[in-house]
């Protein structure tokens, strides 16, 4: 495989909303749960309270932009180009970078379309037809290289140089 490739796809808005749906799951009870209490002290209490759903709005701010987005937009177009330590996507006309060591998961949520999670939030969503089993293979081993350990603990590590030093005199 060659380094760097280039990825030109469109995505539907199922290929995006179904996705986006399971990776938020996790935090929406919590949301719904914060917004019931937000809106019943607003009503009760004091209208005052409203500011608070403002801080909850921030706090769900991605998953809001993803609905909106699909919402507006029947067809995303991507263009992304990966390279050996970094994934560059388009956003309007401005190309944006995340390195590859960032990549927490690269799966398929739904089975035509693979999802790559970076630490830093971004999303990119790739349709199996448009990605060779190469490139699948190495972004999921840049995901891979994310989940190892990154250092031994202190005590293994010196007395596995003690042990090499004594052996090689």
């Amino acid at each position: 495989m060659e380094l760097p490739f280039q990825l030109q796809y469109s995505l539907s808005r199922r290929q995006r909303l179904i996705p986006h749906l399971v990776i938020w799951a996790p935090y929406l009870p919590a949301v719904g749960f914060l917004s019931i209490v937000v809106y019943l002290l607003t009503v009760q209490v004091s209208p005052w309270w409203a500011l608070l759903s403002l801080w909850c709005l921030w706090l769900v701010r991605g998953f809001m932009v993803g609905l909106t987005d699909v919402a507006l937009r029947p067809l995303r177009h991507m263009d992304v180009v990966i390279q050996e330590r970094g994934l560059g996507f388009l956003r309007g006309n401005e190309r944006w970078w995340i390195f590859l060591d960032g990549i927490i998961n690269f799966g398929q949520i739904i089975e035509d379309t693979w999802t790559l999670q970076h630490y830093n939030g971004v999303v990119i969503h790739i349709p199996v037809d448009a990605i060779t089993p190469e490139q699948v293979e190495f972004l999921q081993a840049a995901a891979a290289r994310r989940r190892l350990p990154m250092a031994a603990p202190a005590n293994a590590s010196a007395q596995g140089a003690g042990e090499n030093r004594t052996s090689t005199q």
